[in-house]
């Protein structure tokens, strides 16, 4: 199956001083069509409704009805909906081994469970995609739309070795597509997640020299570590500390060498590798902007300079009432953070409370996959004493954690006031301040 089943778009809000809110429209009425055509996502919606004449059918409850709008032509309708794409999801054919998703434990939120591969996601999100689902019509809306930046999955650039890695004969011939969106001007970005043995030593060098020789346009190429719950298979193994410090070389040379060639690195390590090897993350300059950022490439030495660059500015005295929560691995990030900004000798201002991870396993480190029920559990084996607790907003999706715990269950449980932290050094060193601190 290429496509989840359509859903009628439910819209979740509704602009205020919008034509929408003007005609009456409510939050939760379902839009069944733009100019008498249904749209399979948000951007078919966006170009059908920019016209200065619009009719949209609605429906609320049972009943259905015409709202007839006239607006300036582009001016926005105002409506939001719960989802991107109504014309169900693209899901992904493939059966990667260390495919996250299969790690999962049960009793997640739903939402989690699903296997997208949706270049339209792509586009709007940043999501990753492989390319295998692709057909000769989506290509065509590609670039007709010019849908730009995207970002793929390539995991190899020998047609081979990637039909393997993904289980999928389709993974060899799809490479073409990605020609194509080169070829076009698309901004493409790529990323290959790292699996020792699989395709990492020659087989990562292989690939390195064919993105070189043939996708050389790409904008950038991310390198990840394979990724492991206590669920994961046995068949794959974690990056260790020497494999990390092998490719931390790998990638070291080739930004060497396409920074002569092209005039730019376009291959960047993930955070991760860094940590795991325990290296120093590289200058702000050698990110060349941060191309990769959501993918986990340059986040930490990012974080570090804003938190250097706030933390010095600010003058903070101690004031011991606040925890920061982070994962293990944002743990020696922070605790680097708040050295480059000369905090730790006062008391660091906060306490860091690490989180171990007991749902997916110690092995997982990240501070976005931290549960809720985890946080509880570090906070009342700790004995810290405080009374504020900072929670990093990559925890969290609509107030509740990936073990679906909400906040004001987290609030209850510990007994102390919650703030949410979006992930920025000015932001949390405001936070920790309790005030708004400029750099």
């Amino acid at each position: 199956m290429r496509y989840l089943s359509y859903e009628p778009p439910r819209v979740s809000e509704v602009r205020p001083g919008s034509p929408s809110a003007t005609a009456g429209i409510q939050a939760g009425e379902y839009l069944l069509s733009v100019n008498g055509r249904t749209p399979a996502d948000v951007l078919e919606y966006l170009e059908q409704a920019d016209a200065a004449e619009v009719v949209l059918e609605m429906r609320r409850g049972a009943e259905k009805q015409r709202v007839a709008l006239s607006k300036r032509p582009g001016e926005p309708l105002g409506l939001v909906f719960e989802s991107a794409v109504f014309k169900g999801t693209m899901i992904c054919g493939n059966r990667c081994g260390f495919c996250f998703v299969d790690q999962l434990p049960p009793n997640l939120r739903p939402g989690l469970y699903l296997k997208d591969d949706d270049y339209r996601l792509s586009f709007l999100f940043g999501n990753f995609i492989s390319l295998t689902n692709l057909g000769s019509a989506d290509m065509r809306r590609i670039l007709d739309s010019h849908l730009s930046p995207l970002y793929v999955s390539l995991q190899a650039a020998e047609p081979s070795l990637r039909k393997e890695i993904f289980h999928n004969r389709r993974a060899a011939s799809s490479l073409k597509f990605l020609g194509e969106m080169l070829d076009a001007g698309l901004e493409v970005h790529l990323q290959v997640v790292v699996c020792p043995g699989l395709n990492d030593g020659p087989a990562l060098l292989r690939t390195l020299e064919l993105v070189g020789d043939r996708y050389s346009a790409a904008a950038s190429l991310g390198l990840v570590p394979v990724g492991f719950t206590h669920l994961g298979p046995a068949h794959i193994r974690r990056v260790g500390r020497r494999e990390a410090e092998d490719i931390l070389a790998l990638a070291a040379e080739y930004q060497e060498r396409w920074l002569a060639t092209l005039g730019r690195r376009m291959v960047y390590a993930s955070d991760e590798f860094y940590l795991i090897a325990g290296k120093d993350f590289p200058a702000e300059e050698e990110y060349e902007g941060y191309p990769q950022l959501q993918n986990g490439v340059g986040l930490a030495r990012k974080f570090i300079a804003e938190v250097e660059a706030a933390g010095r500015a600010s003058r903070l005295e101690s004031r011991g009432d606040v925890l920061a929560v982070t994962g293990m691995a944002g743990a020696v990030v922070l605790q680097r953070a708040l050295h480059a900004a000369g905090l730790e000798d006062r008391q660091a201002l906060s306490c860091l409370l690490p989180v171990p991870n007991r749902l997916f396993g110690r092995e997982v480190t990240v501070t976005g996959l931290v549960a809720g029920r985890d946080i509880i559990a570090a906070y009342r084996a700790s004995g810290e004493e405080a009374r504020r607790l900072l929670v990093p907003a990559c925890m969290l999706r609509e107030d509740q954690f990936i073990d679906g715990t909400t906040l004001e269950e987290l609030r209850r449980a510990v007994g102390l006031e919650v703030e949410v932290v979006q992930i920025d050094g000015r932001a949390f060193i405001s936070a920790v301040a309790g005030r708004e601190v400029a750099t």
